[in-house]
């Protein structure tokens, strides 16, 4: 965990995960581990029971870590733009553009490579 931050009783933490951080991040954010927790904590929670009961196949691979450096590069930037992180600057429709719509077509573009906002 980042320092500068703690957590409560709902957020449940994985610790001392060395090598395997990423691996188990994407595992986590999948919809392999979301239909499953689901099975296991039917409610709003998921407690550390349900999380240890996940089955889990430690396959880690150069495919999986680039997939999840570049969800995780998504995120922040996405978090970024928003003005309550730590690292917001400035918003991403405030550039030299004309006017507010071709900033949002821009910022579109550059989010998505084949859907628009």
């Amino acid at each position: 965990m980042s320092t500068g931050y703690i957590f409560d009783s709902v957020g449940i933490g994985l610790y001392n995960l060395n090598k395997h951080e990423n691996y188990f991040l994407g595992l986590l954010n999948s919809k392999v581990a979301s239909y499953y927790l689901l099975l296991l904590s039917p409610t709003l929670h998921f407690n550390p029971g349900g999380v240890s009961k996940l089955p889990i196949i430690l396959n880690e691979n150069e495919q999986i870590k680039r997939i999840v450096n570049d969800n995780i590069l998504i995120v922040k930037s996405f978090w970024d733009n928003n003005e309550i992180s730590n690292n917001f600057i400035k918003s991403p429709l405030l550039n030299k553009s004309v006017n507010i719509k071709i900033a949002l077509n821009q910022y579109c573009k550059k989010i998505s490579t084949n859907k628009g906002c």
